[in-house]
């Protein structure tokens, strides 16, 4: 909470200190995920998700948004280069137990995968990346 808390006042002091910081939205991805899942300090139930990736100089954010709105968070991202263009769009999990974490995002073409930024909640859980099952939820490029 600590992370995400001192992420959003960074990103709001920039903005508001009028410094040459500018917002670009990058990519908006949507993915329908059949399970309930964890995204940074968030949780979410199954349903349709839209993923906002947003550029503010080096800091770079994802907004995660349910179809009907009732839920969303505002998670910290970095951009990992790959070694090859992704051939796909889609959304990567670990799986934990009966627990479900966003990892990455991949879209099609794109030399970087889109990573979140680790807060430590992973830990609450015992939860290692070793010990984890990976998932692959397709995904797709939404028109803005």
């Amino acid at each position: 909470m600590k992370t995400y808390l001192a992420s959003f006042v960074v990103v709001l002091g920039c903005l508001l200190a009028g410094s040459p910081a500018y917002a670009q939205q990058v990519d908006q991805i949507e993915a329908d995920i059949p399970f309930p899942f964890h995204a940074g300090v968030a949780k979410f139930p199954a349903g349709k998700y839209t993923f906002h990736v947003t550029e503010i100089s080096e800091i770079s954010t994802m907004e995660v948004q349910s179809a009907d709105g009732r839920a969303s968070a505002l998670l910290e991202i970095r951009n990992v280069q790959a070694q090859q263009p992704s051939k796909t769009t889609e959304l990567i999990f670990t799986q934990y137990g009966g627990r479900y974490f966003l990892m990455r995002i991949l879209d099609t073409g794109d030399k970087y995968s889109r990573t979140l930024v680790d807060t430590g909640y992973l830990k609450k859980y015992d939860a290692s990346l070793e010990s984890g099952k990976t998932l692959h939820v397709p995904a797709y490029r939404s028109s803005n």
